[in-house]
């Protein structure tokens, strides 16, 4: 419908970016009353076409694949109007994960609840955090529709590994799009793999992609991740653990001070609850669950 936002997801290689470039070329097809490849279409009148699809840099102008893409992306919010159509294809990607899925997230955000410049759009993304939240949140704004091509998924028995492991698939793309919840995998590997990538690239990838994944949860996950990996253990050592090591350790310094200059503030610092945390911050150390860490970030010893 004009003036929905659509969300269009989907594994790599399964049509995402030709979906949108089709789109693109029948709407200017229509325009200048040419045929288009369809039985029957109804397609309304469209003043501009917005394409945020092809990442490129430019020695002579002095930019970057990040600030075309911002610039692609800063041109179609500024200039479009109600009947405009805009074509996003993975905005964002060129630079931090988080930078980019929180830019991707405030694009789709200020696309989906400005009044005035309600453009038709086609958004493909691999940020699969955004188009979940977003999903969730779908019924609170009926522009938002979420859309993703469908791909076969066989399970790749030649290969020894585990089953149950995404990147151990072998697809095949449809080219079917169906509306609904979105696609939260993007097959990567199994696409690289399908793309002639070397296995032994493919199981360091797999190792290091759980060795990421790991380091969110407790400890006890990041150490055996470490191990599998090779990985020097202080860089398994997760950010909260060296807050709260920080914290023990500053407790110790006023245990420390307060008893060699005899204050009469003794027994408030060497109470029960600072001796324990004390002495749990020993026996962390002593089993190895926790390290010594100092500077200004986790990850020095």
């Amino acid at each position: 419908r004009r003036g929905d936002v659509c969300v269009v997801t989907g594994p790599n290689a399964s049509g995402k970016s030709v979906l949108l470039r089709q789109v693109a070329l029948i709407v200017h097809m229509a325009q200048v009353g040419s045929y288009v490849p369809a039985r029957s279409a109804r397609i309304g009148v469209t003043d501009r076409i917005f394409a945020r699809v092809k990442s490129f840099d430019s020695t002579g102008r002095e930019t970057s694949t990040f600030m075309n893409d911002c610039i692609q992306m800063a041109q179609t919010l500024r200039y479009a109007t109600s009947r405009s159509l805009a074509i996003v294809d993975e905005f964002g990607k060129g630079t931090s994960d988080e930078d980019g899925r929180a830019l991707a997230a405030a694009v789709l955000s200020e696309l989906a609840t400005n009044v005035t410049g309600q453009m038709t759009v086609l958004f493909a993304t691999h940020f699969h955090e955004v188009t979940g939240t977003l999903y969730a949140q779908a019924h609170a704004n009926s522009r938002l529709r979420f859309f993703k091509l469908e791909v076969l998924v066989q399970e790749n028995r030649q290969t020894g590994d585990a089953p149950d492991q995404n990147d151990d698939v072998v697809l095949t793309a449809l080219y079917k799009l169906s509306e609904g919840a979105p696609c939260l995998d993007s097959y990567a590997l199994a696409c690289a793999r399908a793309n002639g990538m070397p296995d032994a690239i493919l199981s360091r990838a797999r190792k290091i992609r759980r060795f990421l994944q790991a380091r969110a949860l407790p400890p006890e996950a990041s150490l055996e991740s470490a191990a599998t990996l090779q990985l020097p253990i202080r860089d398994a050592c997760p950010v909260r653990r060296y807050v709260r090591l920080q914290h023990i350790v500053r407790q110790v310094g006023i245990v420390a001070s307060t008893a060699a200059a005899g204050s009469p503030n003794q027994a408030h610092a060497t109470s029960p609850r600072v001796l324990h945390a004390v002495q749990q911050l020993l026996q962390d150390v002593s089993t190895g669950r926790i390290w010594a860490c100092s500077g200004s970030r986790p990850g020095n010893v």
